[in-house]
């Protein structure tokens, strides 16, 4: 992997330079992961699968520390891809292993199996592989991930992380570009790609936005022309800092985009009348260019 630019920022660019040696800790990490949560009792033998996604890309960042432990292994909640045709759970409770599963649809039309302390969203994979994938087979599937940052890949039984070849450009940017085109909710992606900046903002200690691609759709979202589409993004972003799911600096960096952006006032209103005083909060601090803290900040 190519090394980073000069001016780049020194968490990013050891990324970068280190990359091969930070893959070999991550599968390490990612070994162990597999191993304490036994996510092969939820799958038949010799199936090929893959965790993908924040995981995968976080053990990349953090490298070989201490702090890479703390960051990966609590992981609340995964995405797995399961080769087509090796995965097919009944809609109820059951138990593998010493782990006692909910299983259950999730909302995207994939499966959620949640242990009492972690949560695996299941998906199959488009190819009809039989149960098994190659290493070209595992890059030729981060080709339809959301996003060029979460377009990486822990697969087995190689033990191997594989990464698109988008990852490094949108780390070395730090923007949060699209891959994939495919999605079922499209007007969702651009609250999601704002929440990647924040999570990417915190773990790195670098200020990361939007894609170029993404901050139109964003802008759209918070017009009177989104329609439905745009209230239901509202209401998603709502529901996410509500609950907890994610924190404020979501809606700090949303506030960052649409002023970098220029959006007209009307745009910034009605951010306010959605979220209220919270986000009026924020804006003395997006106005005085507050940095991330990422040690203040916890994960999801």
């Amino acid at each position: 992997m190519a090394d980073a630019p000069a001016g780049t920022p020194l968490a990013i660019a050891r990324t970068l330079r280190e990359f091969e040696s930070r893959r070999r800790y991550a599968e390490q990490t990612l070994c162990y992961l597999v191993e304490e949560l036994q996510i092969g009792e939820l799958l038949r033998p010799a199936v090929s699968w893959a965790i993908v996604g924040g995981a995968v890309r976080d053990a990349l960042l953090v490298g070989r520390t201490q702090r890479g432990f703390s960051h990966v292994l609590p992981w609340p909640d995964m995405d797995l891809a399961v080769a087509d045709g090796a995965f097919s759970l009944p809609d109820r409770d059951c138990v593998r292993g010493h782990h006692h599963f909910r299983v259950q649809r999730n909302s995207y039309d994939g499966w959620k199996a949640t242990a009492p302390s972690w949560e695996l969203d299941i998906w199959s994979t488009p190819h009809d592989s039989g149960g098994t994938l190659g290493e070209q087979d595992w890059e030729k599937y981060l080709d339809g991930i959301d996003f060029a940052l979460n377009a990486v890949a822990f697969i087995w039984p190689q033990k191997k992380v594989v990464v698109h070849s988008r990852w490094a450009h949108s780390l070395r940017t730090r923007s949060v570009y699209r891959v994939g085109s495919d999605t079922p909710r499209p007007h969702l992606r651009p609250i999601r790609a704002t929440a990647l900046a924040a999570k990417m903002s915190a773990v790195t200690g670098c200020r990361f936005s939007v894609g170029d691609d993404m901050r139109d759709e964003l802008a759209w979202l918070f017009t009177e022309d989104s329609g439905e589409a745009g209230q239901e993004a509202r209401s998603y972003l709502r529901h996410k800092t509500d609950t907890g799911r994610w924190p404020r600096a979501v809606l700090r960096q949303l506030l960052h985009e649409l002023r970098a952006m220029e959006v007209e006032q009307n745009v910034l209103e009605l951010v306010n009348h959605v979220f209220g005083v919270r986000v009026r909060a924020l804006r003395a601090e997006v106005t005085q260019g507050a940095r991330p803290r990422d040690r203040q900040l916890p994960l999801w």
